[in-house]
Parts: structure tokens; C-alpha cells; sequence
């Protein structure tokens, strides 16, 4: 084998991240290494190689990381829902801590056949698992409080619910398909790790910052969103009254595309917890929940507008922008950048943007369901706020806002508010030092937000990490409180599929000494207990194909590389029954997905697409061989629309483009290409598209890694 690069110093030594990788690839050997071709090797199964060979079009496998399965472990939703008591929770999750205790045990003994660099490595990972497998069981000893119980148990019911809606929506309403809501089992161990940190405020866990690390895809929305309705039931449960409300959870995103995902996710577990709320006002206060969009005013509006209004910032008002959709829902935007109903899936008409208490002088833009059988129409609305003026009077439990937001707290008064500093309140919100209107005394400031949760936290690195990070002091002093002589701050967790260093960044950005990233890695990189590594012949892997063409420029390979697969998915789609199969399994590959980039490698691409692309596809199954006789290539008329995903299109395209995406392509309204973007590397979750084509290796590894993600997702297909 070719030995390494990096000889075995003290500088290596002190990366922590090189040294799981060095012990985890232990086994891993490069035979060749290819000079303006690329090059691979011939192995045996024993690591020996016999011949090297030089290839054109070199390809990869990346299997597929999957959740494990642990079985004698509760984990479906309900169940957990309608737990009895503290005995039960006990019988019901302890079976996760001992059996992962075993593993621990396990790889402990396997210590002693590893190099002697190896070792210490490995006893480090050891120790990092035992301290999660503590934690674990100290979130199910919480439950021996009644109150943290029965906020457990509703959560879950919420959480539930949301999952069925999901499910059905997924299904097209078949509700025999739907199955009852179940946790994988490392979502499950990371909202039970963190549980003492949320309950006790004084706890060392409040301070520590844990990192959910997982491959993209495999599911760290729904643990966060978990941990993140435990958090407000239990407020409502510990503060009855009006002072339950106000802000409890801050999500924040860096990218449009990736907030407009969540929201939609988030926005279902909102709409679940207020069904709950609505049933028990007595336990879950009067306040409502409530979920807030709280971005850039290209996104949303940041102020509600009036009839008549000449300023200069009229025109992006929530009036304006309102009007004009009711008047023509087709040719304008929606109000806020939501087109379906996150509870029914139904498409939002001109009537379910409503001014109230009057069109002409509104205070409020409300959202309502246009399907008359859901149960968020008619005059109960979505609990979804979309405009900053409503967002800093109602204070939502829940918001979702991107980091360049905090850049208003020295300039907006009103930006105190959702850190609880008001003063005042009536039936309308919540009230501070800059809104004199006369209201209820509270009594008090309400509690500042109590979970902070960093989604991607590798994209908060570099210059805009340091603008951050001078903004999270300012947002850890708002959110932090002295009570009884303990200095009580937010939990933060963060979440992310890609990161080097993970803890010097955290420590950089949010000034945390303590870092943990779940689930811990393993010795074997295919073995973390809670994660494993599914070979390719029981779960299709994603195949990378490189395409090496020296002598031509990088657009004639994307003219050839786009004809060629454009026509033989045409081929191969045809084979399989055409439009006529509603599960045509060659639907994943009719949808070419391309990534740049650059804007300007992008907008030549672009004029490729639509002009060489576009006509000589349509006359493709001329190239053929003729002996023997192939039939690889078929005739295809694509559409002459290329679909674009980046910083140029605006929020409301940038929606309607995801919903383009995940049609099948039997529907007149599906995709042929789209271009996109580092835009699309988070966020972009549609498990139908199966196609990439990358011009250009991306500038970081992680990036790679992230964009190509975006497709492949479908185990079945």
C-alpha cells in the first residue's frame, strides 16, 4: 500500500478527528494513483492486490447509513404517549441502556488487537460512549417526576399525530397505508440524554452543547423537533397561566431553501401540540401555540401595512403583498412563503390569507386551510405567523428564523420581545418598553427561550461564523437569567451531517466548554450502535461516476454527459410502462438535477440546456450502434422551462420549485432538469429524485458531500 501522507506526528496526534479516521479506516489502502487519468486497483477480498489499471470513467459506491434496529425497545410513538407511570417508562426504555452498555462492553475487549496508536484512540471513543450511555438513563429517571412524565407523554401524542398527518399526506390520503409513528432508536436516546438538561435548569447538561452528527437523511429533524415539544409542553406545565407563553424554542437556518423546509415540518407539530392544547386548556394554558417565520423581508413581510400607505416600504408590506394575491394567486406570490397546508397538504387559495381585524387597517395576517374538512379552516386559523410586527406582539413558542435576522437586535426595539422582556399584555399579545400601548400588567418579564436549536452548523464557519459568533453573545446574555443565585442559561443543541473540529467551533461561536456529539463513533466505522453501515448488496449504494475528458471544456462533457442520460432514462422509463405506471421505477432518473458551482457556470450551462440540449435530445435515438444492434438512446422532448434553484429566484419560485421537484413525472407538472447551486446542499429533502450531474468538483469536501446527498434516497428504488 502506498504509505500515508501524513506521517504519524505530534500535530496529527493532536486532531481528534484525524484520529478516528485514522483508526476507523485502518483497513482502507490506496494501490494507485492516477496523473491526469484516474486509477484503480484490482483486490482481493484480503486487502492484496495483483494489478492496477488506469479508467476514463472511474466509478464509487457509497453505502447507505442507516439507523439500527434494537429490539425489547419501545419505540413507537403512541405507546409512548400512553405511558402509566414512571415504572412503566422504566420497563419500557431501559432495555436501550443495557443493551448498549453490552456493545460498549463488547468493543472494550476488542481493544487489544489494535495497534498500539490504535488503542488509545479507541479507549477515548470508549469513554465518550459510557458518558452517553449515563445520560441516557439519567433522562429516564426524569420521568419519575410527575410533571416531566406528562409532558413526555404529550409531547409524544403530538409528535405523533404530526407523524400520521405526514404519512397521509405521503400517501395521498390512503389511510390504510399509514403506519403508527415509530422513533428510530438514536432519535430516541438523544431526546432522553438531553432530558435533564431541559428539566433542570441548573444542571452541568444545560451548559453543554450536544451535537447531533448523523448522515443526511437519516432523520436529526425529527429528534430535535422531539426534543423541542417536550421543552414547550413542559413550560406550559410548570408556568400556568398567561405567563406559560412567549418564545420557548429558537430554530436557526443560514439558507432559505433549508427554513422553508423545516417550516412545513415544524409547522405540523405546531398545529398537533394546539389540537392538544385544545383539549385540555385547564393544563396547557389559553395562550395558543404557535409557530413564527421570522426572516428577511424578501421572504417575508416586516411590517403589516395599511390602505393608503405611501412610505417606501409600502410595496413590501403584508397588506400590499396580500392584495395583490387575492386579486391574482397566480401571476403574484402568497403573503409568506407557504403554498400547502402543513396539517391537510392542501393548496392554499386566494381566501386563505386573511387581514384582520379589518383589510384596510390589518394588525395581523392570518392563515386558513381552504380543504372545509380540515380541522385549521374555516374561522380557526393555522397557528403560523409570517410578519415580524405580529411575530414581536404574539410571541410564538416557536421560531424559525435565519442567523442575518439577529443582525436587527441593536437597530429594532421590538426584537427584545421574544427573549421575554414585556412588561404588559391583553387578549391581542405581549407588550414591551416599545409599544406604549396601555394593557395588563404581567407582573414580571416573561422566560426567555430556553432551547436553542443550530441546524447545519458546519455552514456557520469562516467569516460568517465570526459575525455570528459576536451575535450569540448578545443573544446568550438575552436569553439567560439570575434566579436564587444560579445563573440560568439556554440549552443549545446543534445538528449536522458534515464537520471537522466540531468542538474549537462551538467553543469559537457560542463560548461553551462543553461539547458532545451523539451518537459517539465506534471503532468499526460500519458499527456505532445506534448507526450501521448497510452493504450494497442488501440496500442499493449511491454510485458516484466520474467522467474524465481531457482536450474538451467542461460545457461540451455536460452537453454529452446531460444528452446521454436524458435519453436513456427516456428508454429505460418507456421499458417500464411509461406515464401509464404510476410506480414506474425509472421515475427517480427522469428528473436531471444539476449542481455549479458558480452563478456563471450555472448561466451558461443554462443556455446549454435550453438550446443544444433541448434539440439534439429530441432526435437522440439516432446514435446507436449497429453491430451488434443497441437500443440505449430514445427520442425525448423535454420542456423548454429549465428549473433554477438559486440566490437569484425569490422565496415564493424557490417554494413553489421544491413542490416541482418531488411530482412524479407522469404529472404535467414535473421537472426535466433544474439547475441549482450550493443552495440546494441543505434542505432540499424530496426522496423522489435520484439524478445528479456536478460540473466541477465542489470547493470543500463538504460540500461534496452535502450536495450529492440530495439525491439517491430511496432504499426501494
Amino acid at each position: 500500500p502506498r504509505s500515508t501522507l501524513f506521517p504519524y506526528t505530534t500535530l496529527f496526534r493532536s486532531e481528534w478527528d484525524e484520529q478516528v479516521a485514522d483508526l476507523q479506516y485502518r483497513d482502507v489502502f490506496e494501490y494507485a494513483v492516477g496523473h491526469g487519468v484516474s486509477a484503480t486497483g484490482d483486490c482481493t477480498t484480503s486487502n492484496h492486490c495483483y494489478e492496477v489499471q488506469t479508467t476514463w470513467i472511474p466509478t464509487a459506491e457509497v453505502e447507505k447509513v442507516s439507523p439500527a434496529s434494537i429490539p425489547e425497545v419501545e419505540l413507537t410513538m403512541e405507546v409512548l404517549g400512553a405511558l402509566g407511570n414512571a415504572a412503566e417508562a422504566q420497563a419500557k426504555l431501559s432495555p436501550l441502556v443495557s443493551q448498549y452498555r453490552a456493545w460498549i462492553s463488547a468493543q472494550q475487549v476488542k481493544l487489544s488487537v489494535l495497534a498500539v496508536r490504535h488503542q488509545q484512540t479507541a479507549q477515548a471513543m470508549l469513554q465518550n460512549a459510557t458518558y452517553a450511555s449515563n445520560r441516557i438513563p439519567a433522562g429516564i429517571d426524569a420521568l419519575a417526576d410527575p410533571q416531566v412524565l406528562d409532558a413526555f407523554r404529550i409531547a409524544h401524542r403530538a409528535i405523533a399525530a404530526a407523524g400520521r398527518q405526514r404519512q397521509l399526506l405521503r400517501y395521498h390520503g390512503h389511510a390504510s397505508k399509514v403506519q403508527p409513528p415509530k422513533w428510530y432508536p438514536f432519535q430516541l436516546a438523544y431526546i432522553l440524554m438531553n432530558l435533564r438538561g431541559i428539566v433542570d435548569p441548573t444542571h452541568l447538561d444545560r451548559s453543554t452543547v450536544d451535537l447531533l452528527f448523523f448522515p443526511t437523511g437519516g432523520g436529526k429533524t425529527e429528534a430535535y423537533l422531539g426534543l423541542a415539544a417536550f421543552t414547550m409542553v413542559l413550560r406550559r406545565l410548570r408556568h400556568p397561566g398567561i405567563r406559560s407563553a412567549g418564545v420557548c424554542v429558537l430554530m436557526r437556518y443560514t439558507l432559505r431553501l433549508l427554513t422553508l423546509d423545516q417550516l412545513s415540518r415544524a409547522s405540523a407539530l405546531i398545529c398537533a401540540l394546539e389540537l392538544e392544547r385544545d383539549q385540555d386548556k385547564g393544563k396547557l394554558g389559553e395562550w395558543p401555540f404557535e409557530i413564527g417565520l421570522w426572516v428577511g423581508s424578501a421572504a417575508t413581510p416586516n411590517r403589516m401595512g395599511r390602505r393608503g400607505d405611501t412610505s417606501a416600504s409600502a410595496e413590501y408590506s403584508a397588506y400590499t403583498k396580500t392584495m395583490r394575491f387575492q386579486r391574482d394567486s397566480r401571476a403574484n406570490p402568497s403573503p409568506i412563503p407557504i403554498e400547502n397546508c402543513p396539517w391537510c397538504g392542501e393548496k392554499f387559495d386566494r381566501n386563505s390569507f386573511r387581514l384582520i381585524p379589518s383589510v384596510n387597517q390589518p394588525t395581523d395576517l392570518r392563515v386558513h386551510c381552504a380543504n372545509s374538512k380540515c380541522v385549521f379552516s374555516g374561522d380557526r386559523p393555522l397557528p403560523i405567523l409570517g410578519v415580524d410586527e405580529p411575530i414581536y406582539r404574539r410571541l410564538p413558542a416557536f421560531i424559525i428564523a435565519t442567523v442575518d435576522k439577529f443582525a436587527a437586535l441593536p437597530w429594532t426595539g421590538e426584537t427584545g420581545t421574544p427573549f421575554g422582556l414585556v412588561d404588559r399584555h391583553d387578549q391581542e399579545g405581549f407588550y414591551g418598553p416599545c409599544n406604549q400601548k396601555n394593557a395588563k400588567p404581567l407582573g414580571g418579564p416573561l422566560p426567555p427561550p430556553e432551547l436553542v436549536i443550530q441546524d447545519e452548523l458546519h455552514l456557520i464557519s469562516g467569516p460568517l461564523g465570526t459575525i455570528a459568533g459576536v451575535y450569540e453573545t448578545a443573544i446568550d446574555t438575552l436569553s439567560s437569567r439570575t434566579n436564587d443565585g444560579h445563573f440560568l442559561r439556554a440549552k443549545i443543541i446543534a445538528s449536522t451531517a458534515t464537520v471537522r473540529r466540531a468542538d474549537k467551533q462551538i467553543r469559537a461561536l457560542f463560548e461553551r466548554q462543553e461539547v458532545a456529539v451523539f451518537p459517539p463513533p465506534g471503532q468499526d466505522r460500519r458499527d456505532s450502535f445506534f448507526a450501521i453501515t448497510q452493504p450494497a448488496n442488501e440496500i442499493p449504494a449511491r454510485l458516484y461516476v466520474g467522467v474524465a475528458a481531457q482536450g474538451r471544456s467542461l460545457k461540451v462533457v455536460l452537453l454529452r454527459a446531460g444528452l446521454a442520460i436524458l435519453s436513456a432514462g427516456q428508454t429505460i422509463h418507456q421499458r417500464e410502462g411509461g406515464k401509464a405506471n404510476k410506480q414506474n421505477p425509472a421515475d427517480p432518473y427522469m428528473t436531471l438535477l444539476g449542481y455549479f458551482n458558480s452563478l456563471r457556470e450555472l448561466g451558461g450551462s443554462r443556455r446549454i440546456v435550453e438550446d443544444e440540449v433541448r434539440t439534439r435530445v429530441q432526435q437522440y435515438s439516432r446514435r446507436r450502434r449497429r453491430d451488434p444492434l443497441d437500443t440505449l438512446f430514445t427520442d425525448r422532448t423535454i420542456s423548454y422551462e429549465v428549473l433554477e434553484l438559486t440566490s437569484r429566484v425569490s422565496t415564493s419560485d424557490v417554494a413553489s420549485a421544491k413542490r416541482r421537484l418531488a411530482q412524479p413525472f407522469h404529472e404535467d407538472d414535473r421537472v426535466d432538469v433544474a439547475l441549482a447551486t450550493n443552495m440546494i446542499s441543505v434542505g432540499l429533502d424530496i426522496i423522489r429524485l435520484g439524478l445528479m450531474a456536478v460540473l466541477g468538483q465542489p470547493k470543500t469536501s463538504a460540500e461534496y458531500i452535502q450536495a450529492t446527498s440530495r439525491v439517491g434516497r430511496d432504499a426501494n428504488r
